[in-house]
């Protein structure tokens, strides 16, 4: 089978790990919608550029849509084209129940949960640790739905010291040691690297940086309004402790109880790793997600 996978394509972008997921099942994949394709994936908006494909119904397509951003101004204009293109497409995707229940809210549209490909991450006892690096951040963390701000501070007033602090992604807050963007392999070594990794995020599609330090042995800090909690971290090690986390300071607490317990912590590693095993792993490896979306063009 031959694919064509559009989308947003960089170092911090999921397209890359999807088209590995395709070819590690032995298919094939291209950026010509135009070619020999069984099916066309637009993996996130805009989608304006294949509508007249999607009309003239040459090709099977799928929409697929990250995240409904409520909290954007531009909000109202995509409320009110969304519905009509999305209509368009022979099926929707999105990438997380939560994604899909904000699509038939706020749009009217069904979808199909088929989540999205994780960096290819994994713990690795052997690697050698940034010297001195406790904690990272990773994402558009300049982004006001990721609370950067409270995050620092909850750090601070937990005793962490700047330098101790890694920022991974295209944004930098200014505090911290920023890494900017980095390949898969500096960005497995820096999970390794580190005891925690902080997403106090209130929206989020998916929220992969958490999920991917649980598949590294470090242990992801959430907070329980975040969109995705009932979803991925409710039943998690951690769960009874992160619904708590309602303040700077319950979140410092929590950091401040398990550095001073290091059994307790080493524990907690131990478990998320296990816990990624189930619940995570499965659905977010790249072949696992490329399967999922296979199984679905069958259906079309």
């Amino acid at each position: 089978m031959k694919a064509a996978l559009l989308g947003a394509d960089c170092l911090y972008c999921q397209i890359p790990a999807l088209r590995a997921g395709f070819t590690a099942l032995g298919h094939q994949h291209s950026a010509d919608i135009d070619g020999d394709t069984s099916f066309v994936f637009v993996g996130n908006p805009p989608f304006e550029p294949y509508l007249d494909l999607a009309r003239s119904r040459e090709k099977k397509i799928i929409f697929n849509v990250l995240d409904v951003p409520l909290h954007c101004r531009e909000w109202p204009e995509f409320a009110a084209t969304w519905p009509a293109q999305l209509a368009l497409a022979n099926r929707v995707t999105c990438i997380s129940q939560s994604t899909q229940r904000d699509l038939l809210t706020h749009c009217g549209v069904q979808s199909e949960v088929i989540y999205y490909p994780m960096k290819p991450v994994r713990f690795d006892e052997t690697i050698k640790r940034v010297k001195g690096l406790r904690v990272l951040l990773v994402g558009r963390v300049n982004d006001p739905n990721k609370r950067v701000g409270l995050t620092i501070s909850a750090l601070i007033r937990a005793g962490f010291e700047e330098n101790e602090i890694g920022v991974v992604g295209p944004e930098n807050p200014r505090f911290g040691q920023y890494f900017g963007l980095v390949p898969d392999d500096m960005l497995n070594t820096l999970y390794n690297s580190v005891d925690y990794v902080m997403m106090l995020s209130i929206r989020e599609g998916i929220g992969l940086p958490a999920i991917e330090a649980a598949c590294c042995g470090a242990i992801p800090i959430v907070a329980p309004d975040l969109t995705t909690f009932d979803e991925f971290w409710v039943q998690s090690p951690l769960g009874l402790h992160y619904q708590n986390l309602h303040s700077i300071d319950k979140v410092a607490m929590l950091l401040r109880a398990l550095e001073d317990d290091p059994k307790w912590r080493a524990e907690v590693k131990q478990d998320m790793l296990g816990y990624a095993a189930l619940a995570f792993r499965p659905k977010f490896e790249a072949k696992a997600v490329a399967a999922r979306l296979i199984e679905i063009y069958h259906t079309l």
